[in-house]
């Protein structure tokens, strides 16, 4: 007799997850785990202690002339239970298979001993277990009803033999149901007991896919972010630097070859290549803001530090409590960063607008040591946005835009538990600093 190595599929779309079942196994044959082994192993042990210790209780064995037991009868049951055990610890079968050689040795080892109850050891038991756990639909009822079948007809032949008593139709009945209800309740606990460890496993591997999709996916939707934003960088690079960049390389070069015939000159030309680095530096800032803006809005003024102001006194219209801080000394800084700091104001109220509604937020912009600091702080509120979890890609954005502009940014909460948004971005120096 063949076994198929696949189990019955649900009859729809969305098939179970292939997955292992723990230290059980697979549901399509394979060894058990180290643990599992080991386990079995365990019931192996326990399976012969409970046969001969059932035997000599049950006096099952026929005694010789000094009415003393023959222990040496006993090495054949002991035989067909390592040889289960080792079945079930090594063998690649099916889950089925393995169940029908647990129940091949227990109806051997129930007519060796003459006696059910000696034969159906832990081993017995496990297997009725591991079939549960391992197989469902078609394949499990009917392995589940060759089981029973065979159990319950080597039960009611020993009960026969043993009571020796007339097939009449009210002693058969006597004689069937005592065997057959022990068999359904052995049958029926280790099937429930199975069936629930099956399904709480199988929940949790799909919780765990399910887990691992949405990692993914955001982990996709963050990396295409990022990657649009650097290939219309790329586009745009070598148009908006170039020029700059090779007038410092000429003008490099030509200091470099008249340093000794004519030193006065070199003063000029490195004085323009300081200016063309300074209008490169310029020039790459203003790219990467107006890589960050639409086409209609990079038509109208850019907005500034200043309109900050305009931007809280929208915001407190729509429920928020906002104090600001904004310092007197920040009408020179370079229009990139400006606008860099306008947005990060911007996503971080929106934000706030979303998922802490109604509670107080603190915006503060201030020159500290050579940098723009830009700060803003909530605590609490109610989440006017539950079914949109968003996907942090906003965050993402800030934080690219303070990098290329040399600046560190964190978004995070505080040891306070309220919600900080912080950037840091120098006034002077390199992108990539």
């Amino acid at each position: 007799m063949t076994y198929s190595t696949a189990i019955d599929e649900p009859e729809n779309d969305e098939a179970e997850p292939k997955a292992e079942w723990g230290w059980w196994g697979s549901s399509q044959g394979s060894q058990l785990s180290k643990t599992g082994r080991v386990g079995v192993l365990f019931v192996g042990v326990l399976s012969v202690v409970f046969m001969v210790v059932a035997t000599l209780i049950g006096d099952t064995f026929p005694k010789d002339s000094d009415s003393q037991l023959d222990y040496g009868q006993l090495l054949g049951p002991i035989l067909v239970i390592a040889i289960n055990t080792v079945a079930l610890v090594r063998a690649r079968w099916h889950p089925v298979a393995l169940f029908a050689v647990s129940v091949f040795a227990m109806v051997v080892l129930a007519l060796v001993l003459g006696n059910r109850g000696p034969a159906v050891t832990p081993l017995y038991w496990v297997s009725i277990l591991m079939l549960s756990i391992r197989t469902e639909g078609r394949t499990f009822y009917l392995a589940v009803l060759a089981g029973l079948s065979a159990d319950i007809l080597v039960s009611v032949n020993l009960r026969i033999n043993d009571l020796n008593l007339p097939l009449s139709s009210g002693a058969f009945g006597d004689l069937l149901f005592s065997p057959v209800m022990n068999v359904l309740m052995s049958y029926g606990i280790f099937i429930a007991l199975g069936k629930v460890v099956r399904n709480q496993r199988r929940h949790k591997l799909v919780d765990e896919v399910q887990i691992r999709q949405l990692k993914q996916e955001r982990d996709v939707d963050v990396q295409n972010a990022l990657a649009d934003e650097r290939a219309r960088m790329a586009r745009e690079l070598h148009d908006v630097s170039a020029h700059h960049l090779t007038a410092v390389i000429i003008q490099g070069k030509a200091a470099a070859e008249i340093f000794e015939t004519a030193p006065g000159e070199v003063k000029d030309l490195l004085f323009g290549v300081v200016d063309q680095g300074e209008r490169a530096l310029r020039s790459l800032r203003q790219l990467v803001e107006v890589l960050r803006i639409g086409p209609t809005e990079s038509q109208s003024p850019q907005p500034n530090i200043q309109s900050v102001m305009s931007l809280v006194d929208g915001c407190q219209r729509s429920g928020l409590t906002i104090t600001v801080d904004i310092g007197s000394d920040l009408s020179d800084i370079d229009s990139a960063i400006q606008v860099s700091c306008y947005r990060i104001v911007q996503e971080s109220l929106s934000n706030v607008l979303r998922h802490a509604y109604g509670s107080r937020v603190a915006v503060a912009i201030r020159r500290d040591s050579g940098s723009l600091k830009i700060m803003v702080e909530n605590d609490v509120g109610v989440s006017l946005d539950r079914d949109m979890h968003g996907q942090g890609l906003g965050l993402v954005g800030l934080r690219e835009r303070t990098e290329y502009l040399g600046g560190v940014f964190h978004a995070g909460p505080s040891e306070e538990g309220r919600w900080k948004v912080q950037a840091k971005i120098p006034l002077e120096g390199f992108i990539y600093q």
